[in-house]
Formats: structure tokens, C-alpha cells, sequence
């Protein structure tokens, strides 16, 4: 059975994001996410993977995906409060045609490690 984060907001939880763009904003969206994703560790949270479609992929594929580690709850609260995030979307627009972010739970591998101390 499936726990609901609200249930533990104090837990650590991993985060899934995936961006859509097409060609004419993907440079702009990318640029974005080079600026806004080092934010993270100023609320204890971290990057596990980004990764972005490849130049010979079909543009309808999402751009990019990340994997980001939060320690809990009120970290992803304060990163999406962040007035340097808020100062960047500003900036850049919306360069995303589409976004999902959702929590996922490891069915394999190892568990991220904890944040350095």
C-alpha cells in the first residue's frame, strides 16, 4: 500500500520531473534549468539525474528529465517559494510546452544516500 507524503511530510521523498519543449524553445529551457537547478541545495535537496533527449530525437519527446532528492516535504515548499526561482521564471517565461512532476518510489537500486553533513 501506497503512504501519501502529506502522511510524512518530514520524510525524505524523490521527485521525478519531466519537460516538454520543442526546438524553437528548448535552448531557452535548458538554459533555465542550468540557472534554477543549482537552487536546490540551498533547501538541502540535490540532482540525482538530468538527463536530455539527444539532437537525433523526435522533438515531441520530453526534453529533459530529472531526478531530484528532497529531505523532506517543507524543502520542495521553500525551493518552489524561492524568490531567485520566482526571479528566473520571470526571466525566462515558460520555455516548457508541457511539465509533469511527480513523487516516485525506488523499485530498484540503491536509495540515494543521505546529504553530506
Amino acid at each position: 500500500m501506497a503512504t501519501d507524503r502529506s502522511d510524512r511530510p518530514d520524510r525524505p521523498f524523490t521527485l521525478a520531473f519531466v519537460g516538454y519543449a520543442g526546438a524553437e524553445t528548448a535552448g531557452e529551457a535548458s538554459a533555465y534549468e542550468d540557472e534554477v537547478l543549482p537552487l536546490l541545495e540551498d533547501h538541502g535537496a540535490r540532482v540525482l539525474y538530468r538527463g536530455r533527449r539527444t539532437h537525433h530525437d523526435d522533438a515531441a519527446l520530453p526534453l529533459e528529465v530529472h531526478l531530484l532528492w528532497f529531505p523532506h516535504r517543507a524543502a520542495l515548499d521553500a525551493y518552489m517559494a524561492d524568490p531567485r526561482r520566482a526571479a528566473l521564471l520571470d526571466a525566462y517565461g515558460d520555455p516548457f510546452t508541457a511539465k509533469h512532476a511527480f513523487e516516485i518510489a525506488a523499485l530498484t537500486g540503491p536509495e540515494p544516500p543521505p546529504p553530506p553533513t
